[in-house]
């Protein structure tokens, strides 16, 4: 594997007309993908797709945008889908989400009805935490104008590991099994380090090519605790603005990151699908 996408939706409708030749290219240029769940029915369509791909893998999880169709986290069903997956030797999920915070797509009109909304994500939220400790998966997160809460958040769930007070039977959760990935990263360096401080990787995204703010960002973020990703069918990097994304433009974003941290695009691809496999455990 050359490249990794770490990030991208490649079940959506976007892909209809031409998802298999998409695919053939990614295999072509000996890309691998992950596909991210946002709901129970994609978290399914994800895990198929992947089935039917070797250079594909999936997570499993509920997007904050669409806590309010799926206001409860089915544990029991996503558990399930973890469980069938385990019969096969090659098993696809590899990690919970994307999950999260979204403030930017509040629909409520007035502040109560936002923060009843922001509550509900909060909820689910903890519930997928919760549910990525108890089966040993990172999580992939999703924040938007929401980092102070997430971080706060999840300092929460640090400490109650820390303290051995989350454990199922005898078992005593180590606080490792706290981890994952801040995806699509536009938080200030501060944010980051709260991240990193807290076992979490974070992930840069085609914005990168072209949004010179992020450049002292992607600066201080050690190459080996660092992603790269499409989050496709949204924001194709430079030369591709304005189009629709697909998995096999993330070269362009490791590109930049090699220029960026001033190494060999040679050294920066083999890092980034290293630091994918350490976090994914893929096979």
């Amino acid at each position: 594997m050359r490249y990794i996408d770490i990030h991208c939706h490649l079940n959506f409708k976007d892909f209809d007309e031409d998802r298999e030749e998409i695919i053939e290219r990614a295999k072509e240029n000996d890309l691998g993908m992950i596909n991210i769940g946002t709901g129970l029915e994609t978290s399914k369509e994800v895990i198929e797709l992947a089935y039917q791909n070797k250079n594909m893998w999936a997570t499993i999880g509920v997007h904050p945008i669409y806590t309010n169709e799926e206001s409860e986290f089915r544990a029991e069903e996503f558990k399930k889908l973890i469980d069938d997956d385990k019969k096969d030797e090659n098993s696809k999920i590899v990690g919970v989400g994307e999950c999260g915070l979204d403030y930017f797509h509040l629909k409520g009109e007035t502040e109560e009805e936002r923060e009843s909304e922001k509550n509900i994500q909060k909820k689910v939220f903890r519930d997928q935490i919760e549910f990525a400790i108890e089966n040993s998966l990172p999580i992939m997160i999703h924040c938007r104008d929401a980092y102070d809460d997430v971080i706060k958040i999840l300092k929460e769930y640090r400490e109650k590991l820390n303290m051995g007070e989350m454990k199922r039977g005898g078992e005593i959760y180590a606080p490792e099994r706290l981890h994952g990935n801040c995806h699509f990263f536009a938080g200030t360096i501060e944010h980051a380090k709260e991240f990193l401080d807290m076992n979490f990787t974070v992930s840069f995204t085609g914005v990168i090519t072209f949004a010179e703010q992020y450049k002292e960002l992607v600066k201080y973020v050690p190459l080996e605790l660092m992603h790269a990703e499409t989050d496709s069918p949204y924001v194709a990097p430079v030369p591709f603005r304005g189009r629709r994304n697909e998995p096999n433009y993330v070269e362009k974003v490791v590109n930049r990151i090699a220029d960026i941290k001033e190494v060999s695009f040679n050294e920066a691809e083999k890092q980034l699908v290293e630091n994918a496999r350490r976090l994914f455990k893929l096979n």
